[in-house]
């Protein structure tokens, strides 16, 4: 039995749709971030790349990432060693919380999860509009 991808063409088409497609959205918004960067121009961009408080932000998000990419790692690798060696008590709600980052946005979700949980009070309490 023939499937639709399997015609040498057809596979063609898919896979450079699928390239097409993939570069797209990865190029866009790379283009849109560094037209508006230079947007006044490069002296401009300079300015604010060169200030002490950018740097200062450069330079934290850096070691963060340095510290943070072994623990991952680390960790990252022994749960999934743990869930797919071994069964036991736990480990479907162990796979679903290890899922939930991939399944749930964290643009899309985190930010209404105080406007879910929160009373209206509160929320304006903290928006300082009370």
């Amino acid at each position: 039995m023939r499937r639709i991808g399997d015609a040498p063409l057809i596979r063609r088409l898919l896979i450079g749709t699928a390239l097409v497609l993939s570069a797209l959205f990865l190029l866009l918004p790379l283009v849109a971030i560094f037209a508006q960067a230079f947007s006044q121009g490069v002296m401009v961009f300079w300015a604010n790349v060169s200030n002490t408080f950018t740097l200062h932000a450069i330079g934290l998000t850096l070691v963060i990432a340095l510290l943070t990419i072994p623990v991952c790692l680390v960790f990252g690798v022994a749960l999934a060693w743990l869930v797919t060696r071994f069964s036991f008590p736990g480990r479907r709600i162990l796979q679903t919380l290890i899922d939930i980052p991939f399944a749930v946005s964290p643009r899309c979700g985190w930010p209404d999860l105080p406007a879910a949980l929160w009373p209206q009070r509160l929320d304006r309490l903290v928006a300082g509009r009370l």
